[in-house]
């Protein structure tokens, strides 16, 4: 059984689209959409699709993906954002891991159509990923990957915010995991705006010092064997 996972926050303009298409892929029995404590009506367009958990506040990304990874019936999860990829894919994520007998496959985004400032955050995650466990992987921070479910229970992750991709992929790779990669659609609607970087305090809750602070810190940990 294949259990879908769709972490959302404040989606209410693009779960139910994105729901509709994955309920069209005949193999799917099982989709749990994550309300990330939202202020919209993500939870109410979601439940006509999916069963939804609502979390009262907004934890981040990792925590959404871990709620629906406990309570998942699959043998192998899918995750996949509220919007962005192409729900008819999931096959394509499926296949490969059978093909290749991988642990998980990564949906692999063509950089082209990428915003500047997610590839440089992109490269510099590979590059930690790389310096870390001597492993290279295409797309550090893809939202759009399969994996078994006993194989991501058992890595234990802990990120709570949106560098939850970058642990998967350092602990995947740290524990021998097999890892795939297939190239998958994506398509960008316009980003919520960019907080001004202000003074100190609102610098250092930037998304970008997160994600360099966290990826400096693992690539350090699985460098000296301290995982």
């Amino acid at each position: 059984m294949i259990s879908i996972i769709v972490p959302a926050y404040n989606e209410e303009r693009k779960i139910e689209a994105t729901l509709k298409r994955i309920a069209a892929v005949p193999i799917i029995k099982e989709v749990i959409v994550v309300d990330d404590g939202s202020k919209d009506r993500t939870a109410a367009k979601a439940r006509k699709y999916a069963k939804v958990i609502r979390q009262k506040t907004n934890r981040g990304k990792g925590a959404a993906m871990r709620a629906g990874a406990k309570i998942a019936k699959g043998r192998i999860l899918v995750f996949i954002d509220a919007s962005q990829f192409e729900p008819r894919e999931i096959t394509r994520l499926l296949d490969e891991m059978k093909k290749a007998g991988a642990d998980m496959v990564v949906g692999i985004r063509n950089f082209d159509v990428i915003p500047w400032h997610r590839r440089v955050t992109n490269n510099l995650t590979k590059l930690a990923i790389l310096i870390g466990t001597g492993r290279h992987i295409s797309d550090a921070l893809s939202g759009f990957r399969a994996i078994k479910k006993k194989e991501f229970l058992a890595l234990q992750t802990k990120e709570e915010r949106y560098c939850i991709e970058s642990e998967i992929n350092f602990l995947a790779f740290g524990n021998g995991l097999k890892v795939a990669e297939v190239p998958v659609t994506v398509t960008y609607h316009e980003e919520r705006p960019v907080k001004k970087l202000g003074g100190l305090k609102t610098f250092w809750k930037q998304r970008f010092i997160h994600e360099a602070v966290f990826n400096t810190k693992m690539a350090i940990k699985f460098r000296l064997g301290l995982r």
